[in-house]
């Protein structure tokens, strides 16, 4: 019997942007586990959370269900598990990410938090944060493209503008490399806004420049 499986496997050069830290460093510190007879790489524990909350809040908290992968990560982390270097290996901005992620798995998975660090428990999601993931998720999913895809289908391009203008709060922030804090996000939706136009017309302007 064959099977007709489709999927989509996002292949990446290292982390990109999902950690600042040299692809070294976080091989060294990397295991294998079997699957099927295939002894398979993953990240360490402590790297796993911090690359996979930083992961989700790149795409604006937008996957509830998503979130189910940050809650199991804490559920099932190991009695030697390291706090200090999952919140703090990456620095003070990305440390309120990680925070922020299991922060929300808390307080809307009911993840529980009375073992964890007094960081943890205590981290505070900002009611601009919770009113981002709650719109987004009350929407529901759509398929986030780039700009340049999305130009290409008519039906595409409206529902790239109705979902991401103004840009989505937490991955503006996440571009923009800050901190999740109490302060406002206007002036950081419009500086990703204008960081992302200046990339797309940099982008146009090349690709005229390659073919004269």
């Amino acid at each position: 019997m064959s099977l007709d499986i489709k999927v989509v496997v996002d292949l990446h050069s290292g982390l990109r942007t999902l950690d600042t830290r040299k692809w070294s460093t976080l091989f060294s510190r990397s295991y294998t586990v079997p699957l099927n007879n295939v002894d398979i790489r993953v990240l360490s524990d402590e790297d796993n959370l911090s690359v996979t909350t930083t992961h989700w809040l790149i795409d604006g908290g937008i996957n509830k269900d998503r979130l189910w992968d940050i809650y199991y990560l804490v559920v099932n982390r190991t009695e030697k598990f390291d706090w200090d270097t999952c919140l703090n290996a990456n620095g003070p901005v990305r440390r309120s990410w990680v925070l922020a992620g299991i922060a929300t798995a808390r307080d809307y998975l009911a993840l529980d938090v009375s073992e964890l660090p007094r960081d943890v428990q205590k981290f505070e999601l900002p009611s601009w944060y919770r009113q981002t993931i709650e719109k987004e998720w009350h929407r529901g999913l759509y398929m986030r493209v780039p700009f340049k895809f999305a130009l290409k289908d008519p039906r595409m391009f409206f529902e790239y503008l109705y979902r991401r203008f103004p840009p989505n709060r937490i991955a503006s922030t996440i571009d923009l490399e800050r901190a999740i804090d109490d302060s406002t996000r206007f002036g950081t939706q419009f500086q990703n806004l204008k960081k992302k136009c200046v990339a797309f017309v940099k982008q146009m302007f090349a690709k005229k420049g390659s073919k004269t």
